[in-house]
């Protein structure tokens, strides 16, 4: 697939996922679902299907004309060739500008990752915890070492084959309740093996980093989470007050951390937590069931028109539609055996000659468009060009710069093979 048909596909997927992400966004506040398990079950569904469309749906062949699409030639206001008729390479620079963008989330995350090692090798082992934290680590069943530092605001928990959580010196001032919900809270988080989760979905968005449809369904799978262990940790402690109370104390204590962690809080979510932990929730079963089937209905019809809006497309045909010879060329095709046709086609060009605007007819005012067929070997040479349509003051002057192009050679099934391509240029006058 030549890159400008990726760059068109991911602008088609980026569009896709944008409406369907308005649609889920929209319909759980309309049906008033806030059940945090229903809803951290809903946006990974959502997130997951976004993530799979380029699988889940049917990809259409492409009508577009490839790198070899028409080229206009204008006159400058002095009458002269105005620059070289190029296209212009947006798609390297979009391309470029992407993949930079991926690297540097990627090392965003490494540095974090370095930084959550750096939390434990410096902080103090939590040799003898009180009570309360043994208790507490039964209960829950998480049996974890615990680190205490100063280096840090709020508690955070990470890891896999060593979990642990990191409490800030701060906690031991609290009051007894408070530290309880604050440990629980954490020790949940390593016993759900949240960590994981959050790795994962730090991947996405260091590969998704320009879409903010993506970081707001990932910023939903967040808050949802939080609130399902938010509730878990009232369960268990019973201790509403107490644990508001901590939040708030963290709240005003917080500052900037560079870390990938499993906060006890983000402070744009913490409005929203508060507000659920407040409210009781009063949905049934069968409502919520019932919501939920509504919505998956509504996304999947919304869906349906996104991928018809915005379809994705593959190169297999080309031009007029008509699919290409799936029969294997011979290794050294004969001068005169039968080649693929396209119009334009996926070439990527490698030498360009630039058709010079003749005197002659530049001074009689004439123009209009050349068509010419070309033929290209397998080596990516030009080996005939012929004029379909165009004015013969203007013909040859395209004939002679076409047959100078070189291009990449044309590869089906990973064997390069000749094919017929046809070119259009447009001479006019301003």
């Amino acid at each position: 697939m030549n890159p400008d048909l990726i760059l068109n596909n991911l602008a088609a997927w980026s569009l896709q996922i944008a409406l369907i992400m308005v649609a889920a966004t929209i319909l759980p506040g309309v049906l008033r679902i806030r059940n945090p398990a229903a809803m951290l079950a809903y946006w990974w569904g959502v997130l997951s299907v976004c993530l799979l469309l380029p699988v889940i749906q049917p990809w259409h062949v492409s009508q577009a004309n490839g790198l070899l699409t028409s080229f206009s030639l204008e006159l400058d206001g002095d009458g002269g060739i105005g620059g070289k008729i190029t296209l212009p390479r947006v798609g390297g620079i979009i391309a470029s500008v992407l993949i930079a963008g991926v690297i540097l989330r990627l090392l965003w995350l490494g540095l974090g990752l370095l930084r959550l090692r750096a939390l434990r090798r410096n902080g103090s082992l939590f040799d003898f915890p009180p009570t309360l934290f043994t208790e507490t680590q039964t209960q829950v069943g998480a049996i974890t070492p615990i680190y205490l530092s100063s280096a840090l605001d709020t508690p955070v928990s990470f890891g896999f084959i060593r979990p642990t959580v990191i409490l800030p010196l701060r906690l031991l001032e609290m009051e007894a309740e408070e530290q309880k919900s604050v440990v629980c809270h954490e020790l949940l988080h390593i016993s759900r093996r949240d960590w994981g989760f959050v790795l994962f979905e730090e991947l996405i968005r260091a590969l998704l980093w320009f879409h903010p449809a993506i970081w707001w369904a990932l910023g939903r799978i967040q808050l949802s989470r939080e609130q399902v262990v938010d509730r878990e940790v009232l369960r268990i402690t019973g201790a509403r007050d107490a644990y508001l109370q901590a939040l708030l104390e963290f709240t005003l204590a917080r500052r900037a951390e560079m870390t990938l962690t499993l906060p006890l809080l983000k402070q744009h979510h913490l409005t929203q937590r508060v507000a659920l932990i407040l409210r009781e929730d009063s949905m049934t079963r069968l409502r919520l069931t019932v919501s939920l089937a509504v919505i998956c209905a509504v996304l999947a019809v919304t869906g349906r028109l996104a991928v018809n809006s915005a379809p994705l497309y593959s190169h297999s045909s080309l031009g007029d539609g008509s699919a290409l010879s799936k029969k294997a060329a011979p290794d050294k095709p004969p001068r005169h055996s039968k080649r693929m046709r396209m119009e334009g086609g996926p070439l990527d060009i490698v030498h360009q000659v630039n058709p010079a605007y003749p005197p002659e007819a530049k001074s009689n005012g004439i123009k209009g468009k050349v068509i010419t067929e070309i033929e290209v070997d397998e080596r990516g040479q030009v080996m005939e060009a012929t004029i379909i349509k165009g004015h013969d003051a203007l013909n040859e002057a395209v004939l002679n710069a076409v047959r100078q192009w070189r291009f990449s050679p044309y590869r089906l099934d990973g064997t390069a093979v000749p094919v017929v391509a046809t070119l259009t240029f447009d001479f006019s006058l301003n």
